[in-house]
């Protein structure tokens, strides 16, 4: 039999050992509400993301917890289980498992939403019809009623001394290993600075920051048919973190060797779960500035792409549309201008998905199969679908650098001081875009085309387009031509 723990007992029961453990009991509803060791305030944390399935429960579903609960019959709700934490003094319990029934009851007692329509229990052999109650109408009709809620016991698993990562595998391979849990959700429960990156970022909430990459819009909103949709992908949100997963992809793909495709959703789990627990990430997230870079490429990639081929905005055409990008740029040292790329990528699609082109081209897979049509390689993240992919962009590139947007930028970023000196001294030591006079130590050198824009356009490092300015206006030009923030400058004046 479980041992009946109270909150008078619970620090008699608690920190006696630093050996992992665990025990059983139950604690009343009320203590959910107001969790307490003796007679010290405790804190119950509901909110770790970490153990959180992306779907969340409905207004129904929580309700009938609370039918559970009033009705009194044969049914329990099931057993929580709770890590217990010590910080700066303070208690703190963990839910591990159990955050919706949990948030369900107390969601409730907060005047949340209301029992269900047509909710009447027998009471002492009266029938009570609460349909449609709030807490507070409850707690001044039906006394004894809400102090049956408040009295509720709910069954808990305590653990003590356990580490992140027991906890996570406590999660994943105990208490849910027999739900319908999807890669991307376990990985989900690996505690590390690399699973909180994605998670913020692809279902940020509150306060966190929302990379546009990443936008969410509502469809029918406040009718039945409300539905959430990704602004830039075609990819649908079915609750199993799908964008989470996606961005799991990208980043493997990026830190593993894009062309080597993906492995099975095992191996990525066992590398997501390594890297944070025993190799390079395991303190920090070291490759965020890397991965931040790739993720506004992407959005200008993935932006342009929705212009025409919003249909075909999907996960592999994405991760594919992206990751070439990024490769291009790195082999060619270069920019890429994103709706010339993208035109161009579906231009080689619609070509190469021709079967008769596929054909007398002579090519085949990087497996020695037949090449199919384009479109079939698109059916898997494998090393030779993705192989066989970039085998025909390769082609199409050596045909056609340009066609891809590829700009090429001046390898040398900054003027030497020399001609900074004497273009300041040519320009009678004045801003050349607003012609205040200027100081030396407020003057810097400008591209008067961008450098961004491409040798090409004439974007070069050297004396003919340099100008000086202050430091101010260089900043407010941005990535304007010089003739462009001129044109600005003179109409403010």
């Amino acid at each position: 039999m479980a041992r009946f723990i109270t909150p008078i007992l619970l620090n008699e029961e608690i920190g006696t050992t630093e050996n992992p453990n665990s025990f059983r009991g139950a604690v009343p509803v009320s203590w959910l509400k107001h969790p307490t060791v003796g007679k010290q305030h405790a804190e119950l944390d509901t909110q770790n993301r970490a153990y959180q399935r992306e779907k969340v429960c409905s207004v129904s579903w929580k309700q009938n917890i609370l039918k559970t609960i009033l009705s009194g019959s044969y049914a329990r709700i099931p057993e929580i289980h709770i890590r217990v934490l010590r910080h700066n003094g303070t208690w703190v319990f963990e839910l591990v498992d159990g955050q919706q029934r949990v948030v369900a009851v107390l969601d409730f007692l907060n005047g949340k939403y209301p029992l269900p329509k047509d909710f009447i229990i027998s009471d002492e052999n009266h029938n009570i019809n609460l349909s449609g109650m709030y807490v507070h109408e409850v707690e001044q009709q039906y006394e004894h009623l809400y102090n049956r809620i408040m009295c509720y016991d709910v069954g808990c698993a305590w653990y003590e001394n356990l580490t992140d990562e027991m906890t996570s595998d406590l999660f994943t391979e105990i208490l849910n290993n027999v739900n319908d849990m999807s890669p991307q959700e376990l990985r989900n429960a690996v505690l590390g600075k690399l699973s909180q990156y994605v998670r913020d970022l692809a279902r940020p909430i509150g306060s966190n920051y929302v990379h546009p990459l990443f936008e969410r819009i509502t469809k029918n909103k406040g009718t039945t048919k409300e539905k959430e949709t990704m602004e830039l992908f075609r990819i649908s949100l079915r609750g199993r973190m799908e964008m989470d997963e996606w961005l799991t992809e990208l980043i493997y793909l990026k830190l593993n060797g894009f062309r080597k495709g993906l492995p099975t959703q095992q191996k990525i789990t066992e590398w997501w779960k390594d890297i944070q627990r025993n190799g390079e990430y395991k303190d920090r997230f070291k490759d965020k500035q890397k991965i931040d870079k790739l993720l506004n490429l992407a959005y200008n990639i993935i932006r342009a792409g929705n212009n025409m081929h919003k249909n075909k905005m999907n996960s592999m055409h994405t991760l594919i549309l992206v990751l070439y990008a990024d490769e291009l740029q790195s082999r060619f040292d270069c920019k890429i201008n994103p709706q010339k790329y993208v035109n161009k990528f579906f231009e080689v699609y619609n070509k190469w998905d021709d079967p008769i082109q596929c054909h007398n081209s002579g090519m085949t897979q990087l497996n020695g199969n037949v090449l199919p049509e384009f479109s079939l390689l698109y059916n898997g993240k494998n090393s030779n679908a993705v192989g066989s992919i970039c085998q025909i962009l390769d082609l199409e590139v050596a045909d056609d650098s340009t066609g891809f947007g590829i700009i090429q930028i001046d390898p040398k970023e900054t003027f030497s001081e020399d001609d900074r000196y004497r273009k300041w001294i040519e320009q009678d030591k004045k801003d050349y875009y607003d012609e205040f006079p200027l100081d030396w130590e407020d003057a810097v050198g400008d591209h008067f085309i961008p450098r961004s824009w491409g040798i090409e356009a004439g974007g070069k490092t050297n004396y003919s387009n340099l100008v000086i300015t202050s430091k101010s206006n260089n900043l407010r030009k941005a990535n304007r031509s010089g003739e462009e923030f001129q044109l600005e400058i003179n109409a403010s004046s």
